[in-house]
């Protein structure tokens, strides 16, 4: 112990803290004891419902509430020295977002990572079910839970890629409302509540979603991300929402995935910064430039001051031969798309099981109903490309 005044960094996990999952979870610990030895006092809260914490466990919902109740103890103990920041990726994010537009002023800086501040992103994408990313974190849930001392052993197996697999595989011939059973033995609650609920627009999810309360948020704000990540859609949505209100939030975007370790390395390096800057007023280590993104391909990271960054337009045109071209097409012929929706493009998936860069050269071999392959020639300098076809997608491939 050292006596002095030092900042407090706040985690409030649903993941346990090390002693609750037993000798397998003296890991979880380690990102708290780097704080810690960099002058910071520590506290690991697992929330409601979860392991040792009393109640029931209904995501997002209680995390208000709980997060600012736990703020003020902290205010009123003596150690405190009015500084306090969040910290924590995935669903420690969105225990960041439920008390950000609400939290008193000594909350001067949040972290949230590869999750956005609306939960029912994680549970629909576009209207559809995420039945796949729904199961396997219920899964992980329930194997963590089994190695705590107290734990069903037996479902310490369902940390096991291949019995999840094996699992999910079960849940495709059977009626969906009866997934979870499948899965870990019994009814999960709020798995049900998700699927009684598909409307992003419902009360359910509105309680819960916290992006129109953004331009309320006073403290600093890091975000971080992954161009693989199945959040990061929502995130930009976080980074425009906070930017439209005034703010500059930092912004860092890498080759990483939700379960990938190198985002986690660069959220403690990078927390380690931010918290030193915003909380100690240490800005020496601090970019000069707010957003970092790594550009695909290139193994090259740039800085600019906002994302996207500043371009200037230029409009490339379909012709009949399949090929783009800055040129207008002379004449009246087109290409025409035969669209089956329920064939989706082979080689694509945005499930848990398949994060990540994929090769996926095989997929082309041939054309399925409703797609086209376009060619356009080398573009001689970095751009950002978009669609301006009402109704269909756009997908690029480097061969």
């Amino acid at each position: 112990k050292t006596t002095g005044s030092f900042p407090t960094i706040l985690v409030r996990t649903i993941y346990g803290r090390g002693s609750n999952i037993g000798l397998a979870g003296l890991g979880i610990d380690i990102p708290y004891a780097r704080f810690a030895e960099r002058g910071y006092h520590v506290i690991v809260q697992t929330t409601r419902g979860q392991f040792d914490s009393g109640g029931d466990f209904r995501p997002v919902f209680h995390e208000t509430e709980d997060g600012l109740d736990t703020i003020a103890w902290i205010e009123e103990q003596p150690w405190f020295n009015g500084n306090l920041g969040m910290w924590g990726p995935s669903y420690l994010s969105h225990t960041q977002w439920a008390v950000a537009a609400r939290a008193p002023t000594s909350l001067k800086a949040i972290m949230p990572a590869v999750i956005s501040s609306d939960m029912y992103e994680l549970f629909y994408t576009d209207g559809i079910l995420n039945l796949e990313i729904d199961l396997r974190w219920m899964m992980i849930l329930a194997g963590m839970r089994a190695m705590s001392p107290r734990g069903k052993r037996k479902n310490v197996s369902l940390l096991n890629p291949a019995h999840q697999k094996r699992l999910l595989n079960q849940v495709v011939a059977s009626p969906l409302d009866s997934a979870d059973t499948i899965v870990v033995g019994e009814t999960v609650p709020h798995f049900q509540e998700s699927l009684r609920h598909p409307d992003s627009n419902s009360p359910y999810w509105q309680s819960i979603q916290f992006r129109s309360s953004l331009p309320k948020v006073i403290a600093s704000t890091y975000l971080l991300s992954g161009w693989y990540d199945m959040s990061l859609g929502g995130l930009l949505k976080d980074y425009v929402a906070l930017r439209s209100a005034g703010h500059t939030p930092y912004l860092t975007i890498g080759p990483w995935h939700h379960l990938d370790m190198g985002y986690t390395n660069e959220t403690l390096r990078e927390g380690l910064t931010w918290f030193e800057s915003r909380l100690k007023g240490n800005h020496h280590n601090l970019r000069k430039k707010p957003v970092r993104i790594y550009l695909m391909g290139t193994n090259e990271w740039i800085e600019t001051d906002d994302w996207p960054p500043a371009y200037t337009p230029t409009p490339y045109y379909l012709h009949p031969s399949g090929k783009l071209n800055p040129h207008q097409p002379v004449g009246s012929r087109s290409k025409h798309l035969h669209v089956r929706s329920y064939e989706p493009h082979p080689g694509f998936r945005w499930g848990a099981s398949q994060l990540g860069w994929r090769l996926q050269r095989s997929a082309h071999n041939r054309i399925p109903p409703g797609r086209a392959y376009i060619h356009i020639a080398p573009l001689g300098k970095r751009s950002k490309c978009h669609w301006s076809c009402p109704g269909s997608s756009l997908r690029s491939f480097i061969p």
